[in-house]
């Protein structure tokens, strides 16, 4: 059944303050580890060791699994932005407020998270 008009929604802007916080906490993380994947599958595609027969197979997963990792960082950094921008609007729409107050709530946010900020 659709519903027309306005809703009568009570939304919970502090809990979209933490979902932006942590998406964004989430992200730093993936980042991170991406990064030392990386490192370690580029380390180990350069390694004179694994040189000709199997080893060229072997090399050559590595490259996968570092193209994996990247399609990863890509598609984290995504979703984060969707959710930073959606949630962001609805919280700004929700009480009409300026950039300084959503600031404020997603600082208050964070300290009630206790996640530290960047």
């Amino acid at each position: 059944m659709a519903n027309k008009g306005l809703l009568d929604t009570k939304i919970d802007v502090m809990a979209l303050n933490e979902i932006i916080i942590f998406a964004n906490h989430y992200r730093s993380e993936v980042t991170e580890r991406v990064e030392t994947i990386r490192k370690l599958c580029k380390q180990m595609e350069e390694e004179e060791s694994l040189k000709g027969g199997d080893g060229d197979q072997i090399r050559a997963n590595f490259e996968k699994i570092a193209s994996g990792c990247n399609q990863l960082d890509k598609s984290t950094e995504y979703i984060v932005k969707v959710l930073n921008d959606k949630l962001g609007t609805a919280i700004k729409m929700r009480h009409g407020s300026t950039t300084n107050a959503a600031t404020e709530a997603v600082t208050q946010a964070a300290n009630k998270t206790g996640v530290l900020k960047e």
